[in-house]
This record gives C-alpha cells, structure tokens and sequence, in this order.
C-alpha cells in the first residue's frame, strides 16, 4: 500500500520575481512559496537551493506494508465492489515521457503560466532548477484519472495528497493504488473504501503521494 506520510516540521522557500518595463519602472510582483514536511530520514544534498532543500526533505517517507499485495494492472472494466478488499492493489502508466508541450498546454487548461513551468531560463535563474518542471497538479491530476478509472469520479468523495519530487520533462511516471480499508458507512449503509496513492518517476522516486475515498456500493 502507498505510504502514510507523518507529521514532521514545515520548511518554506520564498522566490520573488520583480517584472519592470525597459525605463525600469515596476510592473508586477511575482511571490512564489514552496512549503515542505521535513522528515527525521530527510537527505539534502549541501549547497543545494532553498527550493530544491525543501523538495529532498519531503522524498523520506515511511516504507509501505508487509500485508500489501503486489499490484495489478488497471483493469479496463471497474472492479467488483464486493471484490474489493484491504491490501489490494493496481498500478497504471500515466505518461511514458513527460514534455514540455505537456506542460504548456496545462497552463493553458488551469490558466497557471508561472515561468518555472515552461521557461527553462527562469527556472535555472530563479529557482535553482537545472530546467523547467512539471506544475504539481499536473501531477496530481494524471494520479487521479486511474482513481477515475477504477471507481468513477462520481463515487470520489475526497482525493487529496502532497508533490514530494519534481517532474522534469523526459520523466516517465508510473501511479500505484492501494485499498487501505473499506467500511459500510453509518448514514445510508453504502460501502466506502479508503484509498493510499503514490506516483513515481522511472527513478523509483515518489513524485505524489495522496489519499482518497470512494463509495462501493450498498
């Protein structure tokens, strides 16, 4: 099963970009803030820039089960609710290389054009980053389509999770689903089914890792 992630300290990395006219005069004020977990196994590379501390403090998390079985392909048609149970598990290739025109066109759909995420210059002078990366909803949002896939949005009732690596283009991402738990709700008697979720890079890396809960049926 995916890991549970900890509670630990929050760490935060602040960018400011200042945009001025040719004569100099001030245009906008771009803030960006980065906010990660720390954890006790946290390995920061030394020298490395504030932002990219904050991201290799947040890839040490807690291994997963010894119960968990190993995952099976996404299966095209929606499992059986009465099928379902702890333990289980299916994994599915998001994208087998990430682009920038990716992520372009993603800016374009969430109306999120941040220079990080499509200028490789802007990157590597403002951030520290050796190029553009992938938004982290982007991430998140390529996770949630096998969660779609396997329960139908319509039976989502909460997906959240947390961006623990950054997304270069040229990654390939590979999302793994495990049930935690299911239980018949006491309002109405539908069965739910509490979910873990991680996305990794061919790295092995966790990119994303998240919760959801789905309804099953009656």
């Amino acid at each position: 099963c995916p890991p549970a992630l900890g509670p630990g300290d929050l760490s935060f990395a602040e960018t400011i970009t200042e945009y001025v006219t040719d004569s100099g005069e001030p245009v906008v004020t771009a803030r960006w803030v980065r906010v990660g977990v720390l954890s006790e196994d946290a390995q920061v590379p030394a020298g490395a820039p504030a932002g990219v501390q904050a991201q290799a403090a947040d890839t040490a998390v807690r291994n997963p089960p010894a119960d968990a079985e190993a995952p099976a392909p996404v299966p095209e048609t929606r499992p059986v609710a009465a099928g379902i149970h702890p333990g289980q598990a299916w994994t599915a290739r998001l994208v087998d290389r990430m682009t920038l025109s990716h992520m372009v066109r993603y800016a374009g759909a969430s109306g999120d054009f941040i220079g990080l995420h499509h200028d490789p210059r802007i990157a590597r002078i403002v951030g520290g980053y050796p190029d553009a990366f992938a938004h982290g909803m982007l991430t998140m949002g390529l996770t949630g389509s096998v969660l779609t896939t396997l329960f139908g949005t319509e039976n989502l009732t909460m997906y959240s999770g947390r961006m623990l690596a950054v997304v270069y283009p040229g990654d390939s991402l590979t999302a793994t689903v495990c049930v935690r738990s299911r239980e018949h709700s006491a309002v109405g008697g539908a069965m739910f089914a509490d979910l873990g979720i991680t996305t990794r890079n061919q790295k092995g890396e966790i990119a994303f890792a998240g919760t959801a809960r789905t309804r099953l049926g009656d």
